[in-house]
């Protein structure tokens, strides 16, 4: 009898701590799930059943969590459990499909070098986004007629990293808004040494802003065909964006202002309005577009800044700390004072990785930090302006002996 009651005993007592763990798990994903939808303003989301394929195929090592709303649709928060087994810092996350003989098979797969941890195949209108090694997964669905939920908003995979919520925040701090080709729209590139620091860009990305589209946005006087070509244009990163129609606002190598179109290209000579929209983006950036006012100026001091980072190769996970390295010397200071006013600035918009930045301090007080691409660093960015040396800055700022370099490039 004692035996018995001390077996019932053990029982409940088992039963118990499985639901404490059970719970504590889920709680794991309704925190992910929380920290996620705080960034969704006017969201009302609601438990949903789980769909099966999420619970057969994670559920053994992932606490979940099903989350629908009206205006963001639906996701699965999955948050790694405890109890699962750790995932290594070399795994790798692998996503797409493949043709094969019965059609083209979508697959999502999580592995360590050769070894497989997790394979399979997604169904019609399911995406599966990992975070954090693997740590966080968040599954979201399309608007495949077959599937439970309706359609998931970008929105909850960009509140679902921090990059993304840096993004979100900095829209709203400065008062930008979401692509919208209903309206009239002005779009920046933006990627300055405060955005970058609040984790917003790690190159030049676009932005938005609302805007009453001006009547007088261009004169009268237009070049085409060849008076166009020899214009000379340096984009600003600059666009005004009308339904379908995007016209870029830009300036000669000579400083004459001029609004783009293509198809074919003219140049229309600025009117008033080009200077009102510039003067928009200037209240939401501080800055003026296509502002260069580091030319002609003679440097004291110039530093590159990177941030602490890691990089993933086939023998495990590098990482380097944030440094910077200082540049002091008269004579180097002159050369690329040199390199940089003799650039080339009518390379227009050109997307690089740029997590680094060139803080230049000159003779009159004034300074300037220009992104630095580090797949060539001779490729910079600057209000709005991309622009290219003849010569990297590689051994000019004695780079190559920095933990960055050696951890960017696995050396």
């Amino acid at each position: 009898m004692k035996k018995a009651m001390l077996r019932g005993a053990l029982a409940a007592l088992c039963a118990l701590l499985l639901l404490c763990s059970c719970a504590g798990a889920e709680d794991s994903a309704r925190e992910y799930a929380a920290w996620i939808e705080e960034m969704l303003p006017d969201a009302a989301f609601e438990d949903v059943q789980i769909p099966d394929f999420c619970a057969q195929a994670l559920g053994a090592d992932y606490a979940l969590i099903a989350r629908s709303d009206a205006r963001y649709g639906s996701y699965v928060a999955c948050a790694r459990r405890s109890d699962a087994p750790a995932l290594p810092e070399t795994a790798t996350v692998e996503g797409g499909g493949a043709f094969s003989g019965e059609g083209y098979t979508r697959r999502w797969t999580l592995k360590d070098g050769e070894r497989i941890l997790y394979d399979f195949v997604l169904a019609d209108g399911v995406e599966l986004t990992a975070f954090d090694g693997g740590a966080r997964l968040i599954v979201t669905f399309g608007g495949d007629s077959a599937q439970p939920f309706a359609t998931s908003d970008s929105h909850i995979l960009e509140a679902a990293s921090p990059e993304g919520r840096a993004r979100m925040a900095y829209r709203r701090a400065h008062g930008f808004v979401e692509e919208d080709r209903s309206r009239p729209q002005l779009a920046l590139m933006v990627h300055d040494i405060d955005s970058w620091r609040a984790g917003a860009t790690d190159q030049p990305t676009t932005f938005y802003l609302d805007v009453d589209a001006p009547q007088d946005l261009t004169h009268s006087r237009t070049l085409s065909g060849a008076e166009a070509e020899r214009y000379g244009r340096v984009p600003i990163g600059a666009y005004l964006c009308e339904g379908e129609s995007r016209r870029e606002l830009a300036v000669s190598g000579a400083g004459v202002k001029g609004v783009v179109s293509y198809d074919p290209l003219r140049v229309a000579e600025a009117g008033p309005g080009y200077d009102a929209l510039l003067n928009r983006a200037e209240a939401a950036l501080g800055y003026r577009p296509g502002e260069m006012d580091f030319l002609r100026k003679r440097s004291v001091r110039a530093t590159f800044e990177w941030q602490a980072g890691s990089m993933r190769t086939q023998d495990g996970l590098l990482r380097w700390a944030a440094g910077a390295q200082v540049l002091e010397d008269a004579e180097g200071l002159r050369r690329l004072d040199v390199l940089l006013n003799g650039a080339d600035f009518t390379l227009g918009s050109v997307n690089c990785p740029a997590p680094a930045f060139l803080t230049l301090e000159y003779d009159d007080g004034s300074s300037a930090s220009l992104a630095v691409a580090v797949n060539s660093f001779s490729l910079f960015f600057y209000r709005g302006v991309c622009f290219e040396t003849e010569e990297d800055i590689i051994d000019l700022m004695q780079l190559r002996d920095t933990d960055f370099f050696r951890g960017y490039y696995g050396g």
